[in-house]
């Protein structure tokens, strides 16, 4: 089941919940199946390639379904906690694209070497450089040093017209940020080298809630919160979308309640946040 999750994240849940129960019908009760929070499937799997000793696991792709990356700066940052990432973005302007893509080429080769956490976004124009590392066509071979001997793996990695073989330490892992419009137009055959996860800010919403320590034990708060949001929502419909400036479905709620979130210390916050919430509900309901 994990190993569904991890590759078939990309699309919409509900596709993602479908294929999941066809292929685990009659190992599992399907009704009971549900699909686990893919932030915490994407940890979980950069963490055990950190901790491989041979570069081998699936590189990931995360797909943003927001419009102004922020699930690119969200990832990035909680990615800080657990092993600091190198953020390489390729430049959209025209005049500095060549310079800047050898300059991204050669960070990423350096990284291998390295055995770094390298996170990627706006890369299209120069994915086919990393053709052979993506695919994972390494070139195994024997190191002999005065430690001993150990395994060492080679991919080939491409700078225009010439390619070099590069050094892939255990524990390099590359994620790979797409949004949906560029997932839209990316060949499938790219697409298949990747774990896939699709990641909204609701999926970061609840991550957060699950994570932090003082959150996670009061039992009461999914059902708090999810009343506030609720009527939240309420009063989006009754005023209409139109009538707020620049809102997003499923973008804008749920970015100022990870906003509000964020900020609390302690229950003492939370409780300030509910019962402002109750009062200012109440007086709304009263005029």
């Amino acid at each position: 089941r994990e190993c569904l999750e991890r590759n078939m994240n990309g699309a919409d849940k509900r596709y993602t919940k479908a294929v999941i129960d066809f292929f685990c019908l009659g190992m599992h009760s399907t009704e009971k199946l549900s699909l686990r929070n893919p932030l915490g499937l994407m940890f979980t799997s950069i963490e055990e390639q950190s901790m491989s000793s041979s570069p081998t696991g699936r590189y990931i792709l995360v797909l943003d379904t927001t419009t102004n990356d922020s699930i690119l700066r969200l990832v990035f940052n909680r990615l800080h906690g657990k092993q600091p990432p190198r953020l390489l973005k390729l430049s959209e302007f025209v005049g500095d694209s060549d310079l800047h893509k050898v300059q991204l080429i050669s960070q990423v080769r350096w990284s291998t070497d390295r055995g770094d956490l390298v996170l990627l976004s706006n890369s299209e124009s120069i994915n086919e450089s990393f053709y052979d590392l993506f695919n994972q066509h390494f070139r195994k071979s024997e190191e002999h040093t005065k430690q001993g001997t150990h395994i060492v793996y080679h991919a080939n990695i491409a700078v225009g017209a010439h390619s070099r073989r590069c050094k892939v330490e255990s524990g390099f892992t590359c994620i790979v940020h797409l949004t949906m419009d560029e997932l839209r137009v990316a060949p499938a055959p790219f697409l298949n080298r990747f774990e896939k996860y699709q990641v909204t800010l609701g999926d970061v919403l609840q991550w957060e809630l699950q994570q932090t320590p003082f959150l996670a034990q009061f039992k009461a708060l999914p059902r708090c919160l999810g009343t506030v949001f609720h009527r939240v929502q309420a009063l989006v419909r009754t005023i209409g979308r139109h009538a707020i400036v620049g809102f997003k479905k499923d973008q804008t709620l749920e970015s100022a309640f990870l906003s509000v979130i964020q900020r609390w210390k302690s229950f003492d916050d939370v409780i300030e946040f509910i019962g402002g919430f109750a009062t200012v509900t109440a007086s709304s309901s009263t005029a």
